[in-house]
């Protein structure tokens, strides 16, 4: 497997990816926009290898994504500047997680100092930023997407259920219901999508570059846990790996391909699906390491102790080596839920809901003493793992239930 110097981890949350690093055996820092308490630690526990000849790995939380401030006071240079420093780096392998790929940029050899980009080229990413361009490449290779409208059109059916969806966004924000007749900012990164039923689900592909050629394989697929309220977008976990039928395992093995080689895709990457009675349409592309890799990563580690979803993302982009699959999932089956902060006042996280947080092995995502958290925005994540969905989904509701309860009494007026 592929030796890197130090891995390097930007987006929005880079928990999952400093914890497969670390499991590969290699350093890691992370700048994402929690600096939570697992992966601060994770890139604590990284120094302790190899420190007499490599940096040493840190955790460093940034307000936006977009410009990669400290505060109002940080620039991009500056927070490079503030990992280097008396650490004798000598160069970081860049791994996205989620939120990167808004910014093409990220992607521009030399955009950050001393590092080198594992993921696709900034052409690529600009690419993917038009749903119109992803749209026409489905037309020509017959793969099947919702209706979507991109400029004003007075014949809107209104028969249909239709979603505003904004271009730069992620983990369902942004996304809407749209009533019929409400002005849509039609050319400024926002369109019409047709609303489809049925559930979503996230293929997780690795793709290898050769020789001008792209080599996709489909590494499994997760199922999106469903949303309570119909009206909310939000991104809130997944299940699995799920076990396709033959002819939607077949069709999304095909769309990994098709998609991977259009946009010359290297490394993990995801596509997210509608599963509808006409079979897979495809909604949205992710040119980085999914959320839901985490569920495929740790089913390959029953059987293959050293994989990690990081260490297969890195020999694809550096050696251009991608493992055989497994195409026949059994049990277990594994699932990770995000709990959103359900109250109309904020929340300060102190040292007993810490302590609290720390004493279930099954949450990730620990916030630090004094974090606050708005309302609606994530607190802490919950995994379950049980032979069959039925006995997970049971488990899984009765931990959620718990940490809920435990929220509930410890969130008052008084903390506004």
């Amino acid at each position: 497997m592929f030796k890197s110097p130090h891995v390097l981890v930007i987006g929005a949350s880079g928990r999952f990816l400093a914890q497969s690093a670390v499991l590969a055996g290699w350093q890691v820092s992370v700048i994402d926009l929690f600096c939570d308490l697992d992966t601060q630690q994770f890139c604590s526990s990284s120094n302790q290898i190899n420190t007499a000849e490599l940096s040493i790995g840190g955790a460093y939380k940034v307000d936006a994504l977009g410009d990669l401030r400290f505060g109002e006071k940080i620039g991009v240079g500056e927070v490079f500047k503030g990992v280097e420093s008396d650490r004798r780096a000598k160069s970081y392998t860049i791994v996205f997680s989620g939120g990167a790929e808004n910014y093409a940029e990220f992607f521009r050899p030399g955009f950050w100092p001393v590092s080198k980009i594992a993921g696709p080229s900034e052409s690529s990413i600009k690419r993917l930023l038009s749903w119109s361009i992803i749209q026409n490449v489905c037309q020509r290779h017959q793969i099947q997407t919702p209706r979507t409208i991109f400029a004003p059109d007075h014949a809107i059916d209104n028969r249909t259920t239709w979603l505003k969806k904004q271009i730069r966004s992620g983990g369902g924000l942004h996304l809407q219901p749209w009533t019929h007749g409400e002005e849509v900012e039609f050319g400024e990164g926002f369109y019409l999508q047709e609303k489809m039923d049925g559930p979503t689900v996230s293929g997780c592909f690795v793709a290898k570059q050769e020789e001008g050629r792209v080599t996709t394989v489909l590494l499994g697929a997760c199922r999106q846990l469903p949303n309570e309220n119909l009206n909310d977008f939000r991104y809130q976990g997944s299940l699995g790996p799920v076990q396709l039928d033959a002819r939607d395992h077949e069709e999304m093995e095909r769309v990994g391909r098709r998609i991977a080689s259009e946009f010359f895709l290297n490394g993990v990457f995801g596509i997210d699906f509608i599963l509808s009675e006409n079979g897979l349409h495809l909604v949205d592309t992710n040119p980085r390491i999914p959320a839901s890799a985490e569920l495929i990563e740790r089913y390959y580690r029953i059987s293959r102790s050293d994989f990690t979803i990081v260490g297969v993302h890195l020999d694809a982009t550096e050696r251009g080596q991608i493992p055989s699959p497994i195409k026949d999932f059994r049990e277990p089956v594994f699932s990770k839920t995000i709990i959103y902060l359900d109250s109309q006042f904020p929340l300060v996280v102190n040292e007993k809901m810490v302590e609290h947080f720390k004493g279930s092995p099954w949450l990730t995502d620990v916030p630090a003493i004094g974090t606050l958290i708005n309302p609606c925005h994530p607190v802490i994540t919950v995994h379950a793992e049980a032979k069959d969905e039925q006995s997970l989904t049971v488990e899984s509701i009765r931990r959620i239930k718990k940490i809920r309860a435990m929220l509930s009494g410890r969130i008052q007026p008084s903390q506004k």
